[in-house]
Order: C-alpha cells, then sequence, then structure tokens
C-alpha cells in the first residue's frame, strides 16, 4: 500500500459507479422522466420533494445544479396546489362546470392543467384566476368560466378536442 496513487487511481476511473449511487436523485429522475412521458403527474414529483428532510433536498438541489431552495419554492408547488385543489375537490368542479373530466394533466408551454371530457369531445385548462391574465382564452376566443373552489377562484376556459 505504500505505492497507492490516489490521483492516479481516480484518474484511472477505477471507482465503481455503484459506489456512489444516490437513491433520492435515482428516485428524483425517475418521477420527473414519468412526468415527462405524461405517465406520472407533476404533483407526485412536488409531493417527493416536499417529503424530503432539508438535508436531502439540499443534497438533491446540489446534484442537480440548482441554487439552494430552487426545488421546493419553484414552479412546481403552485401547479402541485391546483392539481391539489381540482382533483381533491373533482366532484364539486364537475357539478360547477357540468361535466365528468378525465386524464387531468400539466401541460402546454405555459404548464396548464387540462382535463377531458370524452364524452362530450371537449378540452378543460384550469388556472388560478388571478394569474389567469388576459390570453387565457378558449381556442375560440371566449373568456374563461369562473368557478369557486375551497374560495378560490379558478378560470377554466373549454375547448373541442
Amino acid at each position: 500500500m505504500d505505492n497507492f496513487d490516489l490521483k492516479k487511481y481516480l484518474a484511472e476511473g477505477r471507482l465503481l459507479k455503484e459506489d456512489f449511487k444516490n437513491p433520492i436523485l435515482d428516485k428524483y429522475l425517475e418521477l420527473k422522466k414519468s412526468v415527462d412521458n405524461n405517465t406520472a403527474f407533476e404533483y407526485e414529483l412536488s409531493d417527493f420533494i416536499n417529503d424530503l428532510d432539508n438535508t436531502e433536498r439540499e443534497g438533491l438541489e446540489s446534484d442537480l445544479g440548482l441554487e439552494r431552495d430552487e426545488l421546493y419554492e419553484g414552479r412546481l408547488l403552485k401547479e402541485n396546489q391546483l392539481v391539489n385543489d381540482i382533483l381533491g375537490n373533482q366532484a364539486e368542479v364537475e357539478k360547477q362546470l357540468d361535466t365528468k373530466l378525465k386524464d387531468f394533466k400539466i401541460a402546454g408551454d405555459d404548464r396548464v392543467l387540462t382535463a377531458v371530457d370524452p364524452e362530450e369531445f371537449t378540452v378543460y385548462a384550469f388556472k388560478y384566476a388571478d394569474e389567469a391574465g388576459e390570453d387565457f382564452k378558449s381556442d375560440e376566443g371566449y373568456d374563461p368560466e369562473i368557478i369557486t373552489i375551497d374560495r378560490k377562484k379558478i378560470a377554466v376556459t373549454v375547448g373541442n378536442i
């Protein structure tokens, strides 16, 4: 062992990749891929992040090259809240809109929660009313309908599939 050269050992890549497995990073990447492939909801990824303790979250942010609290305070939490508000009150949403909804997902460049009524061939888009802006309109140019769920105003547009 007197001749052991750590720099040479590292340069030769002799450290096994398995030695550095990070189950938190692996789970995050797996969930992120599922969200990107629309096989999981973003709130599932957000819930995973929220369940991490501070040390685990800071380690994950470091592994991903993010600033401190960027995951925790980022867009995911806002999307998660909207998804939870709609899915947690789905019966009330359907009652107010007089429809049956399925296939919820976050979609589009502006990250809107959408759902479809396959029997009516319609798609619904949801945003918090205070964030909807003037451009949040149906494909036909109609202003959104405003519904109230848990004392929160939610803008809803309707379009054809």
